[in-house]
């Protein structure tokens, strides 16, 4: 079901930024294809003990299930980027566009996971605990919590895409603003979701959910107008007449006053 909305809502939000469809859904098949690749590999080699090296055990799915979540996050990520690369679409514009598909496929994945008694809480005497069938004790509904933190991160990527590139800080001083914001947000986001509930799951990897964050607050940097506006800068003290140097950022301040969205 995750697949199936996410790759809904990933078309859609492909034909609003007139994306070639056809590639778009090749981008997002294949995609997929590396993520449950990946996903699978970094589970099995996690859990090489219980494997043993059987080839069997690994292949199949059905009965010996399990998938890693970063697995399936990073490859999910470097399909869309190399698909990418390969269709000559803009990489950042692509990511863009993955963020609400992902959180849908997550989102879902946890219902299903809640549903099969998997990825289950810490241990709790709390009313709100659940039991699970053939699991001592009662468990914090961690995978429920982790749905509506996900709807919660999608309302507030929805705000950003309207509003990011009114922010003074993010743009150029020609009042730019490149993509790649929601993409910053968004590993921000889950990885800031994934260190906190980590201590209410009987699983989680902390490191890595910290290694999203770093990640998210770097693109956010490198993508901002900081760089950006100390480039103008240094380009702006090279030009030795000064009324120049004030006419242009007079037309700057103009344009971002107005904010309009320069491209």
């Amino acid at each position: 079901m995750g697949i199936f909305f996410g790759g809904f809502v990933w078309w859609q939000k492909g034909r609003e930024e007139s994306f070639d469809e056809e590639l778009l859904m090749d981008i997002y098949l294949s995609s997929l294809v590396s993520s449950l690749f990946l996903g699978r590999v970094w589970y099995v080699v996690i859990n090489w003990s219980f494997f043993t090296g059987s080839v069997y055990r690994m292949l199949f799915l059905t009965k010996f299930p399990g998938l890693s979540f970063e697995g399936v996050l990073v490859g999910g990520l470097l399909g869309l980027v190399v698909f990418s690369l390969k269709k000559s679409f803009d990489i950042w514009k692509v990511l863009e566009l993955s963020v609400y598909s992902l959180l849908i496929i997550e989102a879902l994945a946890f219902v299903g996971s809640f549903l099969s008694g998997s990825n289950l809480g810490s241990k709790t005497s709390l009313f709100f605990g659940v039991p699970f069938p053939g699991v001592s004790g009662r468990r914090y509904p961690v995978q429920l919590i982790y749905v509506v933190c996900f709807w919660g991160l999608y309302k507030l990527l929805k705000f950003f895409e309207k509003e990011y590139r009114g922010f003074s800080w993010y743009s150029s001083l020609k009042g730019e603003a490149r993509p790649g914001f929601l993409i910053a947000s968004y590993l921000i986001g889950i990885g800031l979701i994934h260190a906190v509930l980590g201590f209410i799951s009987e699983s989680s990897n902390l490191k890595f959910s910290l290694t999203l964050v770093f990640v998210g607050v770097l693109i956010l940097f490198l993508r901002s107008g900081i760089n950006l506006k100390r480039e103008n800068k240094k380009s702006l003290d090279k030009i030795k007449n000064p009324l120049q140097i004030k006419e242009i950022r007079r037309v700057s301040k103009k344009r971002k006053k107005k904010g309009f969205d320069f491209k």
